[in-house]
């Protein structure tokens, strides 16, 4: 017992001391690598493809946009835009919309070498009808007391859909990490989903406008947006290391630099209520 009580001791001691001692760790800053960040929609707005680098650990700038790239859209019917680069490092496109079926191609040449992404526009199996609410108190699960979403929808038959559900309050994106909701039919196969709570980071008040976007999902999406959560919440001491989020940028020649990213393509359906 006297051996574990100084063992015990022992071990306070050192954390103690080791909690007062600052210890400076020099990391070898990588080659920056190209990203590719953008998403085909079916909504009736400017749309845009955003390229830049990624920047060191210890590196507190912004991200270097690429400026100056070939940007062109395809799809398999020979619909094809050139992007428009409308701001530093972000590529604009008004032309193009997804179809579902539709398989489309993102085609990049920059200083750094080609890349390309190919995606098929999933169809919309998640069908949603309704947007309700639910006042919660404080709690152990809920942090803040107020007003949480539901959505009601209509499950397609036949496996293999996915879908992202975003969240806007009063027409601003919800996008914190405790605001991303993803939805896989592995269980739920032509079902009618009733009354599913939404995740969100803050709740709504009364007053406010519930705007619910369920954007359609291939399993490809459904994987790369899995990865994002998983990063997301990777915060606690024992965290496993972060891995790459599994994305669709191919290069084109084998001499071209590292590119990491994702180019999605998506149909959007959305329904609205205001907490009263």
């Amino acid at each position: 017992m006297k051996l574990w009580f100084s063992l015990l001791l022992l071990i306070v001691s050192f954390l103690a001391l080791s909690c007062q001692d600052v210890i400076d760790i020099e990391v070898a800053g990588g080659k920056p690598v190209l990203v590719v960040e953008g998403w085909l929609t079916n909504k009736r707005e400017m749309q845009v493809v955003k390229l830049y680098y990624t920047r060191g650990i210890s590196d507190s700038t912004g991200y270097q946009p690429l400026e100056g790239a070939r940007v062109i859209l395809s799809d398999n019917e020979n619909h094809k835009e050139l992007l428009k680069e409308q701001a530093p490092g972000r590529y604009s496109f008004t032309q193009i919309r997804a179809i579902t079926g539709r398989t489309y191609t993102l085609s990049i040449d920059t200083k750094d070498g080609s890349y390309e992404a190919v995606s098929t526009v999933p169809r919309l199996a998640f069908n949603p009808d309704t947007v309700l609410y639910k006042y919660q108190d404080k709690s152990l699960i809920y942090k803040n007391a107020g007003y949480y979403p539901l959505i009601c929808a209509q499950e397609s038959e036949g496996k293999g859909d996915y879908a992202q559900i975003k969240l806007y309050k009063n027409g601003v994106y919800q996008n914190k990490s405790d605001d991303l909701n993803l939805f896989s039919d592995e269980y739920a196969d032509g079902y009618y989903i009733k009354n599913l709570e939404l995740n969100i980071d803050s709740p709504y008040v009364r007053g406010d406008l519930i705007r619910a976007e369920v954007w359609s999902l291939n399993e490809q999406a459904y994987l790369f947006w899995r990865d994002i959560r998983s990063q997301l919440h990777n915060a606690q001491i024992f965290a496993a290391p972060f891995i790459n989020a599994r994305g669709n940028i191919k290069k084109i020649k084998a001499s071209s630099n590292d590119a990491t990213g994702y180019f999605g393509t998506s149909v959007v359906k959305f329904k609205e209520t205001r907490v009263e």
